[in-house]
């Protein structure tokens, strides 16, 4: 991916993009998604909290 390509993309697209990625990481490397559920659900509450300094 082009790095000009996330210019417009806002810091929780961002972030979404990259939880996204560790996802399908996991996905590749076969480890069981399950294992990682708590760690993901987490990552993906990222995406919607309001203020970042909560």
């Amino acid at each position: 991916m082009d790095v000009n390509n996330f210019k417009t993309i806002s810091l929780f697209g961002r972030i979404a993009y990259g939880v996204s990625c560790f996802e399908n990481t996991i996905t590749f490397l076969q480890y069981n998604a399950e294992d990682w559920k708590m760690v993901l659900k987490y990552l993906w509450e990222f995406s919607y909290i309001q203020y970042l300094d909560d």
